[in-house]
């Protein structure tokens, strides 16, 4: 180094320092090309081999990591691009279809209530009493006017009100004298499956009802029979009507046990046990 030191100072070069600073020695590298032009071989060589010396370490822990952090975020960010690119489109279309599924749903069911509510309003029109509208549904006054439009509105109206429907014009029908046209529309809701169990099942009690007096025993029994199974709620009724039948056959005895145990169920409704206990006080029971 005494060699570089002697020409440095006849160039007017300040000497390298022994121990270059680390942020001076890129520096270095840059000086190195300006002052080669001017040097001697032999200087040349030695100051060029001294600050190549000082300055790869930098070279190599910096430079080089440098430039593969900088090759590995460019690999990561073109990754993501295709991911974007070939899956981006599919996920927004995705989450739209989700949004606007869910806004669909919400409004049918908005609207379907809003169907019921207006049904349920109509309904209740209908079967209020005309002459007094204040009376329980259950006083049924015949009207020709109200059984057609109870029969249209069956057929328009939501699944939940068509029965309830059908069954108000057969009940109006028969309140006016005319058992055959309420017997067809019993016979149709106790056939329709989309029809509540429930609701099957009074159609059938009221076209048994209807025909207590004059028709078939057996076969008015035959369709009462499934009603008086437990956990029917319209049991209590079918053992009315098959105590009516046991009278009007004749079969006393079995009329009186049906009765006597009819007026002491507890879990028949109060009209059906005071109805058995007038009739076991009227056949000496």
């Amino acid at each position: 180094m005494h060699t570089v030191a002697k020409e440095a100072c006849r160039l007017k070069i300040a000497p390298l320092p022994q121990h270059y600073p680390r942020k001076d020695r890129f520096s270095g590298l840059a000086a190195l090309f300006c002052v080669l032009p001017v040097c001697s071989k032999d200087l040349a060589r030695l100051w060029s081999a001294a600050i190549i010396r000082q300055a790869l370490p930098d070279l190599r822990g910096h430079c080089v990591a440098d430039i593969f952090d900088e090759v590995e975020e460019d690999l990561r960010a073109e990754r993501a691009k295709k991911l974007l690119i070939r899956y981006g489109g599919p996920a927004v279309g995705l989450v739209l279809l989700v949004i606007l599924g869910a806004a669909g749903w919400q409004g049918w069911l908005w609207y379907k209530h809003r169907q019921d509510a207006i049904a349920a309003e109509y309904f209740l029109a209908l079967t209020r009493n005309p002459v007094d509208p204040l009376a329980p549904p259950v006083h049924i006054v015949p009207d020709a006017k109200t059984e057609q439009a109870l029969i249209a509105f069956a057929k328009d109206s939501p699944e939940s009100y068509t029965t309830l429907a059908r069954l108000r014009a057969a009940a109006l029908l028969t309140a006016g004298g005319d058992k055959k046209g309420a017997e067809a529309i019993y016979a149709a809701v106790s056939n329709d499956n989309a029809a509540l169990p429930a609701l099957r099942d009074l159609a059938t009690l009221q076209s048994v009802w209807n025909r207590i007096d004059d028709g078939d025993p057996a076969t008015l029994r035959g369709q009462l029979a499934p009603l008086l199974a437990d956990g029917n709620p319209w049991q209590p009724f079918a053992r009315e009507g098959t105590a009516l039948l046991d009278i009007r056959q004749g079969r006393m005895d079995d009329a009186r046990r049906g009765l006597q145990t009819l007026s002491q169920d507890e879990n028949a409704p109060p009209g059906v046990r005071n109805r058995a206990t007038g009739l076991l006080a009227k056949f000496g029971g």
